[in-house]
């Protein structure tokens, strides 16, 4: 009776530590996300910031605060500020993304 109970217990625990390490692997995904970020103000001033490379695009956004994120593959990005009049439109030429890392854009100011 005992020994079932220490292969059950066995069994349970293999169980349950490969739950935690798919868990683990999950949130790891999680954190490296491949993005552009950046911060647009005036944030009221934008009409949607964009991220172009060949055929591939990603489209955003920004909150209230002007910050923004555009999820993109590795590789070298045009992103475009589409602006609301008065202001005009911004471009940021060949944005460089590595895979797993953010390249932060700063901040960007709308001018008229």
């Amino acid at each position: 009776n005992l020994a079932m109970r220490n292969k059950s217990f066995a069994s349970n625990l293999s169980w349950i530590m490969g739950a935690v390490l798919f868990c683990g692997l999950i949130s790891f995904t999680r954190i490296q996300t491949t993005a552009i970020t950046g911060k647009v103000l005036p944030a009221s001033g934008v009409e949607k910031i964009i991220a172009l490379q060949g055929s591939d695009s990603s489209t955003a956004l920004p909150a209230n605060s002007g910050d923004f994120v555009l999820k993109v593959k590795p590789g070298s990005w045009n992103v475009i500020v589409r602006a609301r009049p008065p202001y005009k439109d911004v471009e940021k030429d060949n944005v460089t993304v590595e895979e797993g890392k953010s390249m932060d854009l700063g901040e960007i100011r709308l001018e008229h």
